[in-house]
């Protein structure tokens, strides 16, 4: 499983010194985040990320277990269906 933001925070912020301020890590800690170069991550961190970028924790990871990503995929669709009937 691996963190994959980059798009989220691409389509928000400028730059990675912008999203390494909002999410209150230093710089070389976001690059890390932002690059999915990490093997862990605080729960403090990871709760800043669905704040800032406006998700849940599901739409921040993937993996390459095929199963695992398939019913991370089912979770995000199911999110999607419940907001469209609002």
């Amino acid at each position: 499983m691996r963190l994959d933001i980059k798009y989220l925070v691409d389509k928000k912020f400028q730059n990675k010194n912008q999203f390494a301020k909002a999410i209150g890590v230093g710089y070389p800690a976001a690059c890390k985040l932002y690059d999915g170069d990490t093997s862990k991550i605080n729960f403090d961190t990871l709760e800043n990320l669905c704040i800032v970028l406006e998700c849940t924790p599901s739409d921040l990871f993937e993996s390459d277990d095929k199963r695992l990503n398939r019913l991370l995929q089912y979770y995000k669709a199911l999110t999607i269906e419940k907001d469209d009937t609002k």
